[in-house]
């Protein structure tokens, strides 16, 4: 799976869906910054003024939401169609290919492509949305103030390079599912090709011993996956919590310095949960992609792996034709005889 070809796909859909994140972007932003002028309305005592400012902030934030659902619909029209082309590519090269197991086919059409789907395809939305909340968001913050700005910057690169802690933890458990979930589908495939000779045999137990001990090995793959999945988004969490809140901290000694208003205070905590929230999912998104490294680099070379040309006309199975036409020749009439 690859992002360039995934965009060619569909490349009107893919500007369309660009356009809309941008959109989204500039609307979360937007929503934030009037925060400001309403806790500043309401620290004057001007109620219905902050009412106003607080319907506007709900409002435009509603409209990047809807906007942000529309985007993620088309996208995943969009990621079905590339995978549709992923899983056709595939059957060519098993069909081309004479040492392809059955498992090993069953297990990369299916298992391995709905990781990819879930842990790889769907993660560049959710990048891409979340990257343009954060520059829109950091745009903003340099209108408060400059200091506030740098703190997130500096405390956002930190926060992007957190998952190297887990990445080779996490790759070589989504790797080991894939392992395991291949030697499952073989056992199934070996032991019910040997399924007279177990009625036979009355070996039931046998035969029930092995599967359950192939999917308890499944199994545990997946809950090992899931405990450094866990362990990462802990830290990627603790990252997150400390820089909201020096952020804040920030505006606060800036409040009292007499620096900016209020309202900044507010807005500045509401823009660094946007950040630092949108940062949280690129690093947890950029683990997930990581994670599927192998199995992504494995269907990308079976891919590759298709003949340029492949007829055989001594052998095919279908025949298709376009615009065909046939003309019967003309026959005279004869009398009928009486």
């Amino acid at each position: 799976m690859k992002l360039s070809n995934l965009i060619k796909t569909n490349i009107l859909n893919s500007i369309i869906i660009v356009s809309l994140i941008v959109i989204y972007g500039c609307g979360t932003a937007f929503s934030s910054y009037v925060i400001k002028f309403a806790y500043n309305s309401l620290s004057k005592s001007h109620f219905f003024q902050f009412l106003y400012f607080i319907l506007v902030s709900l409002i435009t934030g509603l409209v990047a939401f809807i906007i942000n659902s529309v985007a993620t619909w088309l996208y995943s029209r969009q990621l079905q169609q590339y995978i549709g082309l992923i899983r056709d590519n595939l059957v060519k090269h098993y069909y081309h290919s004479k040492s392809v197991s059955t498992a090993a086919m069953v297990n990369n059409l299916n298992n391995n492509l709905q990781l990819l789907t879930d842990q790889y395809g769907n993660q560049f939305l959710r990048i891409l949305s979340s990257l343009f909340v954060m520059v829109t968001s950091t745009i903003a913050l340099v209108m408060f103030h400059w200091s506030i700005a740098v703190l997130v910057v500096t405390l956002v690169i930190i926060t992007l390079l957190v998952p190297k802690l887990t990445h080779k933890a996490l790759t070589k458990a989504t790797k080991n599912i894939s392992e395991q979930n291949k030697k499952y589908l073989n056992t199934i495939f070996q032991w019910f090709n040997g399924l007279a000779e177990l009625r036979r045999y009355l070996a039931f137990d046998a035969f029930s011993h092995y599967l359950t001990k192939k999917g308890t090995d499944l199994e545990q793959s997946y809950v090992d996956r899931q405990k450094v999945m866990g362990l990462a988004q802990f830290i990627n969490g603790c990252a997150n919590s400390f820089s909201q809140v020096a952020v804040t901290f920030l505006a606060t000694i800036l409040f009292f310095a007499k620096i900016v208003s209020f309202g900044t205070i507010i807005a500045a905590g509401t823009f660094a949960s946007s950040i630092f929230n949108s940062a949280l999912t690129i690093t947890t998104a950029l683990t997930r992609m990581q994670s599927t490294k192998n199995i992504n680099q494995q269907l990308n070379e079976q891919q590759r792996e298709i003949p340029s040309t492949y007829s055989n006309e001594a052998n095919f199975s279908v025949i298709k034709t376009r615009s065909l036409k046939y003309k019967y020749p003309i026959i005279e009439k004869f009398p009928i005889l009486t």
